[in-house]
């Protein structure tokens, strides 16, 4: 089966099966409590990881370019910290750089992750409007806060990474510029 072809039977199958798994989920557990604003943001990212979203959605390539302006945002919203948090994570594996002839896979590696993490941010944004919609602000709160830890912080550090990379990149460019 062609990739293209395989990536879209992934999306539909792991959309059908990770929207049956939080209908029943809701059916336990009411959409209205935090345990389920944290598990929305679990079963999306599950779903993101099912349908290898880096894959399937592509964003524009200018989409990627990290800026100065940019980076000293990180800094005063302490993407540097979470960067290290996160990088203690056993789900993080993949971002482990294995040494200097491995940056072109591990920038690959940032783009996906981050596109993953963009594609439920977006979606679980969606799911807060709509239960401050129908339940008000005191349920929306938790969604937009899980939301924010754990897929709005994770954009930044692979944007922040992928930064680093660029310059480590560079700096082995100046030392070895035949290569």
């Amino acid at each position: 089966m062609p990739e293209r072809l395989t990536l879209w039977f992934r999306f539909l199958a792991g959309t059908v099966g990770v929207g049956a798994a939080l209908v029943l989920f809701a059916r336990s557990v009411p959409p209205s409590s935090i345990a389920f604003a944290f598990w929305v943001n679990v079963f999306l990212m599950v779903w993101a990881v099912l349908i290898r979203a880096g894959a399937l959605l592509r964003l524009p390539p200018g989409y990627f370019a990290v800026s100065s302006r940019e980076l000293r945002l990180h800094r005063l919203l302490g993407v540097p910290a979470a960067r290290k948090l996160f990088r203690r994570l056993p789900t993080n594996a993949a971002l482990k750089l294995r040494g200097r002839r491995d940056l072109a896979r591990l920038e690959r590696e940032t783009r996906s992750a981050e596109t993953g993490h963009l594609l439920v941010f977006a979606a679980v944004t969606g799911f807060a409007f709509w239960a401050g919609l129908r339940y008000g602000l005191r349920v929306a709160l938790p969604y937009a806060v899980f939301n924010l830890f754990l897929n709005g912080y994770p954009v930044l550090v692979q944007r922040h990474n992928r930064a680093r990379i660029w310059r480590i990149q560079r700096m082995a460019l100046l030392k070895n510029p035949a290569e």
